[in-house]
């Protein structure tokens, strides 16, 4: 081993030698000094290292100091085992700046992502730890409005609170609004965020709450300013399941201080609850409960007065959801492989419905499944199932409960093995003789084609007196080092046999002259 050490050293500084005989007689850039010229601020696109709970989503918002129109944005070197990820654009065609990273966490891990935008390039760790029932859990009305040039109040309740957790605020678009406090620590572990935020233009943004490893989604959609100064109730439409409770609210525009608050149901098996019958601080914000009965409703409006101003919105009491597209069962897929073109279509759809996908623990080893979306934040009542291909499985293949609120249906997934030609050692002349001098090192670089997860390139060879043999490389490459390294004396012609499962075995000859 010291011969061997002794020798990879003597590589390293004829290495060194080589690159500076190179660089003689010319003048050339450091590798920093390049990437500033193609972007002066790329010191400054960074994206902090992340923590997601296992079985979780998050969104990750990059932000370029100075955008780039048309800049290709990528992002690579992870494992898809561990972890889905896509942007919310490929390409910066709008010169926006920003773009989202969503990352769907399927597995206990640790990751490290590299993000490029244009020249640009940055990098930064993913840590999926393990996710328990009684990890922090943030709670948000899913859709607030408010009007350009508003400042209103947002609460976001927190399940699981845990004391000192750190928090943050961000708005996607932050031309659309502006969130005021931003950052923060729950030093008592009380699990109630208040912060404010500011519309700035009529749009739509989404606003990231973020608790420790958890993080919560806002729809925020800022509308245009009542030119009149007369408090105006910014409504919108409630969808329900039969026999649910829910909580919303709603922003008031030109808020009083002291007005009253109050609702009407125009049915009376729909009842509406407020939290707060006096807007005692002026800051706009009604709360209130909606309860279903046990049938549907499609006609029932509920009027709320604020002070002189009133504002109508209506509650639609729907049946259960049933599933009316889905794909065909079974899903049939290549070992290896992934399918992410299965559509599902629901029939009685709500907003914010939790959709959930669910493998056996005993069929996770053959498949893994999920979904796009973990709820249906848009009210579209469509999602896509991804399914990759583990293992092979039997004919029987492995079952996918797939569920939209409370209905379920059962999708078969079938994985076929795929046929992979045998490894094969190459790289390796077996008809010539290696000849080393004494006290000599010589480096061979061979390659495996078709390599397995677990081959390793291995010898049977005994190391002696007159030639040590060593091997570097890990599980699964594709190349490895073999490093021969000759005694003090010479020696006849020793055969070296090299092993790879799966592979026919090669065969070398080396030999060692005297100098």
């Amino acid at each position: 081993m010291k011969k061997l050490i002794g020798f990879l050293s003597s590589l390293l500084i004829t290495a060194q030698s080589s690159a500076i005989v190179a660089s003689c007689g010319c003048q050339t850039k450091t590798t920093s000094e390049e990437d500033a010229n193609k972007n002066p601020n790329l010191d400054t696109f960074k994206i902090d290292d992340q923590y997601i709970y296992e079985n979780s989503g998050k969104i990750i918002v990059a932000r370029i100091p100075e955008a780039i129109k048309d800049a290709e944005i990528k992002v690579t070197d992870y494992d898809k085992n561990n972890l889905y990820v896509h942007t919310s654009i490929d390409k910066d065609s709008e010169q926006l700046g920003y773009f989202e990273i969503r990352i769907l966490a399927k597995k206990v891990s640790e990751s490290t992502l590299k993000v490029k935008y244009g020249e640009s390039e940055t990098t930064f760790k993913v840590n999926v730890v393990d996710s328990k029932h009684d990890d922090p859990k943030v709670e948000l009305e899913k859709e607030q409005k408010i009007a350009v040039n508003q400042t209103a109040p947002i609460k976001a309740v927190i399940l699981n609170p845990v004391k000192d957790a750190k928090f943050s605020i961000d708005s996607i678009d932050r031309s659309v609004a502006q969130v005021i406090n931003t950052t923060g620590v729950d030093s008592e572990g009380k699990g109630l965020i208040e912060f404010n935020i500011k519309g700035l233009r009529e749009g739509e943004t989404r606003v990231l709450v973020n608790y420790g490893n958890a993080q919560g989604v806002l729809i925020l959609k800022v509308v245009k300013q009542s030119e009149s100064k007369v408090p105006l109730i910014h409504t919108y439409d409630v969808d329900m399941q039969k026999n649910q409770t829910i909580d919303r609210d709603f922003l008031v525009e030109n808020a009083v201080k002291g007005s009253k608050i109050s609702m009407v149901s125009s049915k009376n098996d729909v009842k509406v609850t407020l939290k707060n019958t006096m807007d005692d601080s002026g800051d706009g914000v009604i709360l209130f409960d909606v309860t279903s009965p046990d049938k549907v409703i499609d006609d029932c409006e509920i009027t709320v007065i604020y002070g002189e101003s009133v504002g109508k919105f209506k509650v639609n009491v729907l049946d259960a959801p049933k599933f009316t597209t889905s794909p065909k069962s079974p899903i049939t897929i290549n070992e290896g492989m992934h399918s992410n073109n299965n559509e599902f279509k629901v029939e009685n759809h709500y907003q914010y419905a939790p959709i959930k996908v669910e493998v056996s623990d005993n069929d996770k080893k053959y498949i893994d499944a999920f979904s796009m979306s973990d709820y249906d934040m848009e009210n579209t009542g469509t999602f896509i199932l991804v399914v990759y291909g583990l293992e092979p499985t039997s004919s029987e293949g492995c079952i996918v409960n797939v569920s939209y609120g409370d209905t379920s249906i059962k999708i078969k997934v079938i994985v076929n093995k795929v046929e992979k030609p045998a490894p094969s050692i190459f790289g390796l002349s077996e008809d010539s003789v290696y000849e080393l001098k004494t006290s000599q090192g010589l480096a061979v670089l061979s390659y495996i084609n078709n390599p397995i997860s677990e081959g390793i390139l291995t010898t049977t060879f005994e190391n002696n007196d007159n030639l040590d043999v060593e091997i570097t490389g890990h599980k699964g490459s594709d190349h490895y080092n073999i490093f021969l390294i000759s005694g003090s004396k010479p020696s006849e012609e020793q055969e070296v046999t090299f092993q790879y499962s799966g592979a026919k075995d090669v065969k070398i000859k080396v030999k060692v002259t005297s100098r």
